[in-house]
């Protein structure tokens, strides 16, 4: 019997059942982030938090995700997604002259500047010092 393969039909329910639970897991992913943006990290102190681990352990979501949602939601995570997106930054220097690409590159030296493991992101851009004088001001 041509074209009865039981694994092709497995693969196919499985990927149905990957996508259901994909989704699962995300909204409760964020929601998990969102409590713990609003309460902090706290389980104790934080029963928004604590109902949306609940309901993710109802669903069978893995510590790890949890756990991961959690730092996202708190922003103990940030440093990694930046140091992560500072890799693919080419090492050709850019200038900088426009006033909101002036804050943003500030920002990101502020966030990198406590963090050893970045790449050194300061020969990469140049602020005009007329953009910084009006950031100072």
């Amino acid at each position: 019997m041509a074209g009865h393969n039981k694994w092709s039909k497995v693969k196919q329910i499985k990927a149905r059942v990957d996508a259901i639970k994909g989704r699962v897991f995300s909204k409760c992913a964020h929601e998990i982030a969102l409590a713990a943006r609003a309460g902090g990290g706290d389980l104790a102190a934080n029963a928004r938090l604590r109902t949306a681990i609940d309901n993710a352990k109802a669903v069978c979501m893995p510590k790890e995700t949890i756990d991961r949602a959690i730092k996202k939601g708190t922003g103990e995570l940030g440093s990694e997604m930046i140091q992560k997106k500072l890799i693919s930054i080419p090492q050709t220097p850019c200038v900088v002259d426009d006033l909101t690409l002036a804050r943003q590159v500030l920002k990101l030296y502020d966030l990198l500047d406590d963090d050893p493991d970045t790449l050194n992101v300061f020969t990469n851009f140049e602020v005009a010092d007329e953009l910084l004088e009006a950031l100072a001001s």
